[in-house]
């Protein structure tokens, strides 16, 4: 049963310097999934360095899953820039095809076609 929830406790600073942090893997590895989060993940953890306990195995687990983590988060980075590159030039298409449809109509004009 969670300690706080059974005795409506709100969560003080004194429960927070008295608390031990333990870390897990999902934890450390999501500060490389997303920059925003990760810096603030980075900031919160230098705040608690005194009281955090990470387990061997969250280290051995978050070292075997590191660079996977990292490839995911480039293909996806990749994958944005080649889909805003695919807009980009359909726009432009787009773009090109009204002039060259504005120019068609002038010639038919001045043709009288």
């Amino acid at each position: 049963m969670n300690f706080i929830k059974q005795y409506h406790k709100k969560l003080t600073r004194e429960m927070l310097e008295e608390s031990i942090f333990i870390i897990d893997t999902n934890c450390l590895l999501s500060s490389l999934k997303d920059y925003v989060i990760g810096d603030k993940i980075l900031e919160a953890f230098e705040k608690i360095t005194n009281s955090t306990y990470i387990p061997f195995i969250t280290q051995v687990e978050y070292l075997e899953n590191e660079l996977s983590v990292i490839n995911n988060r480039k293909r996806n980075v990749g994958e944005v820039i080649m889909d805003i590159r695919l807009k980009n030039s359909a726009g432009q298409l787009k773009f090109m095809n009204s002039l060259v449809q504005e120019q068609w109509e002038q010639l038919c004009q001045r043709k009288k076609i």
